[in-house]
């Protein structure tokens, strides 16, 4: 009789206060990789709140650890806990859409990941997570640029939803798609948290984060989204959060996360450049790679600059200076690209140079004695088509044969696939062909005029 006084009472609350229903609901234990969920499940919904309680007020019982989401309360202690996107309930599949009154209450994991379908976190829901740092809300957009994508509104029922001892906060990203319930806006405070970051989206369509006051003692705020202002436009994949900076301060300033986002959240970073942003001279701990598009450049000064590999779309162009290295990965020119040595020296690729019809590779000789080159694992050529060899140098060439590809094993016949400017200035000349498997540029000076005496 008690327990279904308090599930009126519940459903009383949710009605007055317009929150979604949990009809025909019931409490149930879940397992997953060997951890007891405790669930509120609507089986009309086929929806999932994690914990025991889903309503949006205070709870009058002070048996705190029956709401909570863990059977055992310490499960995950000291390690990231992702919130599982769904749960299968008798082979039925319930999405997660809701944390819980207390439902992480005294949790001892150190990050979490929330998914990208809970649209509420109860009261106290995080309540004395002394031991949390890293907070992800995945956004709904798991697909490709986040400047299109349609958005969820995400809700905290009331402001102390990490407050007492949530004093280890240090990073806490708001994922795109994710827009803040306007009417609880004052919720979103994170009092104890004395040095976080946060990473709020911002664009034409979604306003509802700016101005937000996080709380702490010297929170920074970062807002980004497809605004030029913004600097940088996330979005996520499946295990890859891809950044869109447009200043080289912002990429540096994105990937000094990058670690985070892996070591926390099991996701890679990703750099899509869609402008020129200058030199990178600060090293990038991306697994994933980068993207160089549409009329993007980016210019490579390091020994080793992440350890993905590059591609390189549209009329995008990858400059790499001699002694340095895009990546310690493969390297894939596709549409017009450009791969460009922009001095003379070699430039060791981290892995197989793949070069489609129509792409350029770029030499610049700065001085006469020494040849740009490219030192690759592999080349793959185009089956149908060439691959452009655009030799410059302002006349600072000398006679002689300089190697401009070598280690790839090329063969006689990948001769026809490259094509190059012979006439290389006003006074040189310049060939290719293969030698030991090496693509070698052959400089000639030109023909000086012969003066014929009758």
């Amino acid at each position: 009789m008690e327990t279904k006084t308090i599930r009126t009472a519940i459903a009383a609350i949710c009605v007055a206060a317009a929150l979604p229903s949990f009809a025909a609901t019931k409490i149930v234990t879940n397992t997953i990789d060997s951890v007891k969920w405790r669930l509120y499940i609507d089986t009309s919904a086929k929806t999932a709140c994690v914990g025991t309680v889903p309503n949006s007020g205070n709870t009058s019982t002070g048996n705190y650890a029956s709401h909570r989401a863990f059977v055992e309360q310490y499960a995950y202690q000291d390690k990231p806990l992702y919130i599982p996107a769904t749960f299968s309930v008798d082979g039925v599949n319930y999405t997660t859409t809701r944390i819980g009154n207390r439902g992480f209450y005294g949790g001892k994991f150190n990050a979490v990941t929330v998914p990208a379908n809970v649209t509420a976190v109860s009261y106290y829901g995080f309540l004395y997570c002394n031991k949390l740092v890293n907070i992800l809300f995945k956004g709904p957009n798991t697909g490709t640029n986040g400047a299109t994508q349609s958005y969820k509104t995400l809700s905290f029922i009331n402001n102390q939803c990490f407050d007492t001892n949530c004093t280890g906060i240090k990073f806490v990203l708001i994922g795109p798609g994710e827009k803040l319930d306007s009417s609880k806006k004052a919720n979103f405070t994170f009092p104890k948290a004395s040095n976080a970051k946060f990473l709020v989206p911002r664009s034409s369509g979604n306003t509802t984060w700016e101005g937000i006051s996080v709380g702490g003692t010297t929170p920074t705020v970062i807002y980004y989204g497809p605004n030029e202002e913004c600097g940088y436009d996330f979005w996520m994949g499946t295990d890859t959060i891809t950044a869109v900076p447009r200043t080289l301060e912002a990429m540096q300033t994105v990937n000094g996360y990058a670690s985070t986002f892996k070591t926390a959240f099991s996701h890679d970073m990703r750099f899509a450049i869609t402008n020129a942003i200058g030199t990178l001279t600060s090293d990038i701990y991306s697994g994933a790679g980068m993207d160089v598009v549409g009329e993007g450049e980016i210019t490579f000064g390091l020994a080793a600059a992440f350890t993905g590999g590059v591609t390189a779309s549209g009329t995008a162009t990858v400059s790499v200076n001699a002694g340095c290295r895009p990546g310690n990965g493969a390297v894939t020119l596709d549409g017009a690209a450009t791969l460009k040595v922009a001095q003379s020296g070699t430039v060791t690729l981290g892995g197989a140079l793949t070069a489609a019809n129509g792409t350029t590779l770029a030499f610049n000789f700065t001085e006469a004695a020494t040849a740009p080159s490219l030192d690759a694992a592999g080349v793959t050529l185009p089956a149908d088509g060439t691959v452009n060899v655009k030799v410059t140098a302002d006349n600072n060439f000398a006679k002689g044969a300089y190697t401009l590809i070598s280690g790839a094993g090329l063969t006689e016949g990948d001769l026809a696939k490259f094509t190059m400017n012979q006439k290389l200035s006003n006074d040189w000349r310049g060939a290719l062909s293969i030698v030991d498997g090496d693509l070698v540029l052959t400089v000639k000076s030109k023909p000086g005029m012969m003066l014929i005496v009758k």
